[in-house]
């Protein structure tokens, strides 16, 4: 997970800070879920206060219905009749998206879904229990119904460890964040 800043910062390029729930408020990830702009997405490494922060500021958000929490179904649930049917008409979270979107894409159906998010082995743990499990675990599916059964900010993803210097240009970081979040 990244945190992006608007203007200058105290600190030089590529220095290694200290980020608490104060420093994280002035981010514009923070602004972007409080307009409900964003989802959250934990990774490992991510401390649990400023996931605490995080999922307190999505779900004041969330029962205010602003931005993507006014359409979301990620946990009600979506009918998937094809790829359409997630890229035009239904608002869910981003890895849900993503991993339904491969799969249709390499011609799959719905029924079968759940099969290939259990090949992929992608390690979550669902925080309220502290539980270790698999992407495939979170996520229900009946019929052409697909949805996740924990919130989005219940869960926290295993994912790479990438340091990214600023100094490196828009281009090189642009191609080096593309690579690291596939």
């Amino acid at each position: 997970m990244a945190f992006v800043y608007a203007g200058t910062l105290p600190e030089e390029d590529g220095s290694e800070i200290f980020l608490d729930a104060d420093r994280m408020n002035q981010s514009l990830n923070q602004r972007a879920l409080e307009e409900g702009f964003a989802y959250p997405t934990y990774y490992k490494g991510l401390f649990h206060d400023l996931c605490e922060a995080l999922s307190e500021t999505v779900g004041r958000t969330r029962e205010a219905q602003l931005g993507v929490w006014a359409e979301d179904r990620t946990n009600a649930g979506f009918e998937v009749e094809g790829l359409d049917s997630i890229t035009e008409e239904h608002v869910v979270m981003p890895k849900l998206f993503r991993r339904l979107a491969e799969y249709l894409e390499a011609g799959g159906s719905v029924a079968d879904f759940k099969e290939f998010l259990e090949a992929k082995d992608e390690e979550v743990i669902v925080i309220s229990t502290v539980h270790p499990t698999h992407f495939d675990t979170v996520v229900e599916v009946e019929g052409n119904t697909v949805r996740l059964t924990e919130p989005p900010e219940n869960l926290i993803f295993e994912g790479k460890v990438v340091r990214v210097r600023l100094d490196r240009g828009y281009a090189d970081f642009r191609e080096h964040l593309f690579h690291a979040l596939r």
